[in-house]
């Protein structure tokens, strides 16, 4: 049995599920807290859905973007990450920053949501990276599009082959660069350049 997504009217609102009347029967379906944000009670809603079989149980898990459910997919075939392990991730990132986190191999932010060690970022890139570059541009309505991570890899490639004719060690040059894009996103070439330098004198 499969679920592209359901739609009926939520009944029930919970921490982490909700509860949607489809014709009558009432299904119990997972959630992160930014889909629980955008319904609510008593109202006509869609959420597409995966649906988890094991021998005991089955449950439903839904999402208001297919964005978010597809990063869920995503994760659940990452060896050590689970259904209700990938819903906590998304509880705590969004999707465009999880993107650009995975696509800059940026292990310090991956580490930094819920049971994710070091073992398991390293894991999540190397898992993930070929399989969103194949997949960002199907993704709708992520904040990140196709474009906008061309012109990350674009910018940051630029930046660090200048820090590297200025003498800076590759691994450095990457780092400072892939950071100063992330907190700089809407800088030019020239100017995300003078960030680094700025930092880089600073240590």
């Amino acid at each position: 049995m499969m679920f592209a997504y359901l739609k009926g009217n939520m009944t029930y609102r919970a921490a982490d599920y909700v509860v949607i009347d489809v014709q009558g029967v009432g299904y119990k379906v997972f959630t992160t807290v930014a889909s629980l944000a955008n319904i609510k009670l008593e109202q006509i809603v869609q959420l597409f859905t995966y649906l988890n079989v094991r021998e005991t149980e089955m449950t439903l898990y839904g999402f208001v973007k297919q964005s978010d459910l597809q990063l869920f997919e995503l994760l659940i075939t990452v060896s050590g990450i689970g259904p209700k392990v990938a819903l906590n991730i998304l509880n705590h990132i969004r999707t465009d920053d999880f993107v650009v986190a995975v696509m800059s191999d940026d292990e310090k932010s991956l580490t930094k949501l819920p049971g994710i060690g070091k073992k398991t970022a390293k894991r999540i890139i190397l898992d993930l990276k070929e399989k969103l570059s194949h997949s960002h541009d199907m993704i709708s309505d992520m904040a990140t599009s196709a474009d906008s991570l061309k012109d990350f890899s674009s910018a940051v490639d630029e930046v660090i082959a200048a820090l590297q004719a200025l003498g800076y060690d590759s691994a450095v040059a990457r780092r400072t660069a892939q950071q100063q894009y992330k907190d700089n996103p809407q800088s030019s070439v020239p100017q995300l350049l003078r960030q680094c330098l700025r930092n880089l004198s600073t240590i």
